[in-house]
């Protein structure tokens, strides 16, 4: 005998599955589901009931009638989305980075963690940010499950690149050894006319560009 209700209504609930040894028996109005002529032994059940989680279990039949209570319980239709934030560099949870999802905006705790309850099942977009890194944007999907997102924050760059392409007046090819002066450090330009200066700071910086033959050229 299967006595099956929902989470929720103690009162028995009509039209749960029971399925036993490939036999199902659908409950009636009063929950009742039941199997007739089992063999002594063990017998694996499933329970299944549109909107809730399938439940399964055995009952064991030795020398009498046997009863099973199911209480069917509603599929989640949200679910909860785990960040563990850590800054680049060190792997240890980083606190105060705020993740923002649908408008809402929860920080990062001593242990790096910013939990949201109760996301709906679908993608949801979120951004990361923490003073002096870069802003982190990304997608999480939610299907049946809690989630879990690792989030690195990567510092702000404080130096970039300067790419220098140099040619002469009248032959678009790059141009070897035009020499290019910033902060009193030069830079010789390669067989296809690239100078590179790496590491310069944020800010305005002058340069002067010589070949011999030619003008002088300055710029910022």
């Amino acid at each position: 005998f299967f006595w099956c209700s929902v989470e929720g209504n103690p009162m028995g609930a009509e039209g749960i599955e029971i399925t036993i040894d490939g036999v199902t028996v659908t409950s009636a109005f009063d929950g009742l589901a039941l199997f007739e002529g089992l063999s002594i032994g063990e017998h694996n059940y499933t329970a299944s009931f549109v909107g809730y989680e399938t439940q399964t279990g055995t009952i064991t039949i030795v020398d009498q009638n046997v009863e099973q209570f199911i209480i069917m319980i509603p599929v989640p239709t949200t679910f909860d989305a785990f960040f563990w934030c850590s800054v680049e560099g060190n792997p240890m949870g980083a606190e105060g980075i705020e993740i923002t999802i649908d408008g809402e905006t929860v920080t990062s705790a001593f242990d790096g963690l910013a939990l949201f309850e109760g996301l709906s099942i679908g993608d949801h977009d979120y951004s990361a940010s923490f003073d002096g890194y870069e802003t982190q944007t990304g997608t999480i999907s939610i299907v049946d499950q809690n989630v879990e997102q690792f989030i690195i924050m990567i510092p702000v760059p404080t130096t970039f690149d300067a790419f220098f392409w140099c040619s002469v007046e009248g032959n678009p090819m790059g141009a070897e050894g035009i020499e290019i002066t910033i902060d009193g450090v030069t830079v010789t330009s390669a067989f296809d006319g690239l100078a590179l200066f790496e590491g310069l700071s944020i800010g305005d910086h002058d340069y002067s560009a010589s070949f011999d033959g030619y003008f002088t050229q300055t710029g910022t």
